[in-house]
């Protein structure tokens, strides 16, 4: 699924030509300069676009869980309020799941394969330090590798602290993938040397802070998602959570609607 991965050259710029983080506003801007590039968007891939429209969603469903919970305590009405804690525990039920698929493309974004022409082995093109070109290096290293040897209890222990860039969502997002780019190279070296066999510490050491790195920016991207849900708007006539956490304003009419 193109969503999972976006395929960077050497250089760290997309198949259509731009920079990771120089890429267009919207999935369709994206879709549209690759078709204009004579590119197909489904072997480019579009892991930014995912990655971004994962975080507003679960940023999205905290903004409704935290007005169904400020509901229960501002409404006067018993009726209403019953409907807020059953609204509340189904948006609990979609938090989890949608936090589960932005986990899975964050994961996707700290595994060097899925930021990189060289995906599968290092591929077709100029191969001067002689790297691997097995048909299942990507499955064999996030799959059989980290199954055997991984804990994650040691994924845990290398997680960094929390960081907030104080920048755009698309910043942050092309910093994340690039500072992955940088491993594909050492994976491959480390690979030829023999470090993902038979449980080699330097490969274990690797996937283990690659993991870590997606932790992290999980953690932090889950973090940064609660702290934008105070000013998203719901419901219609829209309101912020902040007015309903106030106090301001009874939400019912605006979740359950007039009509």
């Amino acid at each position: 699924d193109p969503a999972h991965f976006i395929n960077l050259d050497d250089d760290g710029a997309t198949e259509a030509g731009m920079a990771l983080d120089a890429l267009p506003p919207t999935h369709g801007e994206y879709e549209a300069a690759a078709a204009a590039a004579g590119r197909d968007l489904s072997h480019l891939g579009y892991l930014p676009y995912a990655l971004a429209d994962g975080w507003q969603q679960l940023a999205k469903d905290f903004a409704y869980w935290r007005v169904d919970r400020a509901g229960v305590r501002v409404s006067d009405d018993p009726r209403h309020r019953a409907w807020f804690e059953k609204d509340a525990a189904a948006r609990e039920q979609l938090i989890l799941r949608d936090l589960g698929v932005l986990a899975h493309y964050v994961g996707d974004g700290s595994q060097p394969l899925h930021v990189t022409v060289h995906y599968n082995g290092w591929g077709p093109g100029p191969n001067p330090a002689g790297y691997a070109n097995g048909r299942t290096t990507h499955a064999d290293f996030e799959g059989a590798f980290v199954r055997a040897n991984i804990a994650p209890e040691a994924v845990r222990g290398r997680m960094t602290p929390f960081h907030d860039c104080r920048c755009a969502l698309d910043r942050r997002i092309a910093a994340y993938l690039l500072a992955t780019h940088t491993q594909v190279e050492p994976f491959y070296r480390l690979e030829k040397a023999g470090g993902f066999l038979n449980g080699d510490q330097r490969g274990v050491d690797f996937a283990t802070d690659r993991l870590a790195a997606g932790a992290s920016e999980l953690r932090d991207l889950v973090v940064l998602a609660w702290r934008e849900s105070a000013g998203v708007g719901v419901g219609y006539p829209q309101l912020t959570v902040n007015d309903v956490e106030a106090g301001r304003v009874d939400p019912f009419d605006s979740l359950f609607g007039r009509d």
